[in-house]
Parts: structure tokens; C-alpha cells; sequence
């Protein structure tokens, strides 16, 4: 009874524990099955395993918008630049932005100074290199424009500081002082001969100095050496006021003259050219000696009126009028010789710089109303 009692005492232990594990493995056994027996994932699945958390970007790309590019934070904030904190002198994108449009349809000059008070203002700004690339093309912009005719020369901010070069007379003095070389000459009924041949050079802006050799009323021809001085200067007013300092020195004969004038000039626009309008007057103050070989002081009084039409970058066309007079206790009159001159000149113009480089002038000239006979011939 010992032994059976025992078997079935085995088979009741076999029997509970073969229960369970049969349970366990109708749940468990998927995980022993190879991969190649799993069902193979579709787009849809993959489309799910990204997550959901990128969801919300499709909303961008639904309204024709691109998705956020999160490399650059400043494009993200750029429409909000107004809330990010700013430091002592820096500006903002919409700052930089409404100004640039304020400024935009400004002549050159006048923008560049804008954005040079804006450089003062916002010392720190973020768009320095933008702003100072377009000051670069600005002043390009300004040297390239004309800013008072053909024969101007432009690219300063300071139109106050412009050169004029201002139209120069053919028998009065040059009144913009100037570097430049003139040369010339004259012949006339029945056996006149006269020359010219001055060199000045322009040492500053509002004053030159010169030398030459050239033939006055008085006798023979004369060393004269001499400055200009532009009290009034202006290419913003388009106006000189110079004051003129020559002495001169006769060769034969030999005497001492000072020749001190004061001359105005003033451009004005016609068309689309320009009028400069002269009118300068002195004195000669000569020493000749009398036939005693005393030196006599004999004041002349000289001066005279240029009109200078330049109606392109080509041609001038001028009208002068220049007097000398003297011998003012004659009972007949002083002596007095006035010359009428017209003419035309042909202009030449640097390219590059658009600077007045030459020009070239024939005139003509013919005496109104002169009082002079033999007395007065010295």
C-alpha cells in the first residue's frame, strides 16, 4: 500500500506543475519566433514611429510657409526683434529698416549725411557693414554726378567745398584762383602784336599765386607776378568775391607798376547750361619816367564786365567788356580806351574725373568810344 500510495503522490506533483507551464506557453511563445516571421512594417507604420511631436510642423508647410530653420535663431526672433533687450547704442532690425525707407529717396549727398548722424546715434548697430557699404556707394554715386554744370567737379559731401572753375576772361584777370597755364596772342590793323604767356598756381583752395610775361597799354611788355585771393569761395552759392594783388615790372623801360582790384563773380543757371557773370575793377598804379627820366605816379583806373554762356560740356560763348582810363584834369576828357570783346571757346573735360581740362578761345576785339590822342600816348 506504501508504494502506490507514493506513484500517485508523484503523478498529482507532475500534474500541477505541467499546468502552468502549458498556461505560460500559449501567451509567451511570440517571443520565440524569428524576426523573418514578423509581419513587415507599411509607410504608414514608419509615418507613426517618427512620433507625434513633429505633427504641428505640417501646418507651415498646409499655408504655403517653409518650416522654421531652428540653425539661425535670429531669423526665428527677426519678426520680434522689438522684445530682445538692446544694449547702449544698438539699434534693431525694424529701427535699421524704417530708416533705410525714410532715407531712400534722398539725393546722395544728403542721404549719406543721414546715415552718418545714424552711425552717431546707434554707435553699436548690428548692421555697421551694411550701412558702410552703402555710404561706399554713395560717395561713388557722388563723384560721379554734376553737381553745378559741365564744368564743375563733384564727389565731396561739402558742396560749400566744390572747385567753380569759374569761366576766365580773355583781357580781364582770372578771379578763381587755380592751377592752370594760359597762353596766347593778338594781332590787329594796322601793326598791333601782343602776347601772353601766365603760369598760376594754386596753392590753396581760396588762394593761388602766379608769374608771367604779357603786353598792357602801357610801353612794352612786363614781368608781372602777382596772387588771388577768394574772400567768398562757395560752389553751395555758386559765388566769389577775390581780391586781386599784382605788381609788375616794365622792361622798356624800366618802371614799377601795383595793380590792386576787387572782382564779384556769380553762376547762374540758364536752361540747361549756366551764366557766369564777372565785374572787377582797380587800379593801375604805374611809375614811368618822363622824358627827364623823373618817375612820375600816374593811377589808371581798370576793370571791366564778362558774360559766360555755357550752354553745354563743350562750348562757351562769352561777351567783355574791359576800360582804361587815365589823365582825369584834361580839359578834352581823360584818356580813355575801351575794348569790346565776344567770342567762343571750346571746352575739354576730364572723363574720369569730370574736372575741366583745357580750353580753347578765339575772340575778337573792337575799341567803343575812345578819348585818346598824341598827349596821352606813353
Amino acid at each position: 500500500m506504501v508504494w502506490p500510495l507514493s506513484r500517485s503522490l508523484l503523478c498529482a506533483v507532475a500534474l500541477f506543475v505541467a499546468v502552468p507551464a502549458l498556461a505560460q506557453d500559449d501567451d509567451d511563445d511570440w517571443l520565440l519566433e524569428d524576426e523573418e516571421d514578423l509581419p513587415e512594417k507599411g509607410e504608414d507604420d514608419e509615418e507613426k514611429e517618427r512620433g507625434e511631436d513633429e505633427s504641428w510642423m505640417d501646418d507651415f508647410e498646409e499655408e504655403g510657409d517653409e518650416r522654421p530653420d531652428f540653425d539661425d535663431e535670429s531669423d526665428f526672433f527677426e519678426e520680434d526683434d522689438e522684445v530682445r533687450p538692446r544694449g547702449e547704442g544698438e539699434d534693431t532690425a525694424t529701427i535699421y529698416r524704417q530708416f533705410a525707407e525714410e532715407v531712400r529717396a534722398l539725393p546722395a549727398d544728403e542721404e549719406a549725411l543721414a546715415w552718418d548722424r545714424y552711425m552717431r546715434e546707434y554707435p553699436n548697430t548690428i548692421f555697421r557693414d551694411s550701412i558702410e557699404e552703402r555710404l561706399t556707394t554713395l560717395e561713388r554715386e557722388m563723384f560721379s554726378q554734376d553737381l553745378d554744370g559741365p564744368d564743375s567737379i563733384a564727389g565731396q559731401r561739402d558742396a560749400a567745398r566744390q572747385e567753380l572753375y569759374f569761366a576766365q576772361p580773355v583781357g580781364l584777370e582770372n578771379i578763381d584762383p587755380i592751377t592752370k597755364l594760359r597762353v596766347g596772342g593778338e594781332i590787329g590793323l594796322p601793326n598791333y602784336v601782343n602776347g601772353i604767356v601766365d603760369y598760376e598756381r594754386q596753392l590753396l583752395r581760396e588762394l593761388s599765386a602766379h608769374i608771367g610775361i604779357r603786353n598792357r597799354l602801357t610801353p612794352g611788355f612786363s614781368l608781372e607776378v602777382g596772387a588771388r585771393y577768394a574772400i567768398v569761395k562757395s560752389a553751395r552759392t555758386r559765388t566769389l568775391v577775390t581780391a586781386i594783388g599784382d605788381f609788375r615790372l616794365g622792361l622798356s623801360p624800366a618802371f614799377p607798376a601795383i595793380r590792386p582790384q576787387l572782382a564779384v563773380g556769380q553762376r547762374f543757371d540758364v536752361g540747361d547750361g549756366f551764366l557766369d557773370v564777372q565785374v572787377q575793377g582797380g587800379s593801375d598804379m604805374t611809375f614811368i619816367p618822363d622824358n627827364e627820366g623823373n618817375a612820375l605816379f600816374e593811377p589808371r583806373v581798370v576793370g571791366g564786365v564778362n558774360l559766360s554762356l555755357t550752354p553745354n560740356d563743350q562750348i562757351r560763348v562769352f561777351l567783355e567788356g574791359s576800360t582804361y582810363m587815365k589823365d582825369f584834369g584834361f580839359e578834352s576828357g581823360p584818356f580813355r580806351y575801351n575794348v569790346m570783346t565776344f567770342g567762343l571757346k571750346i571746352l575739354r573735360f576730364n572723363e574720369r574725373t569730370g574736372t575741366l581740362k583745357a580750353e580753347y578761345a578765339a575772340a575778337a576785339n573792337a575799341p567803343i568810344a575812345p578819348n585818346y590822342w598824341s598827349q596821352h600816348q606813353r
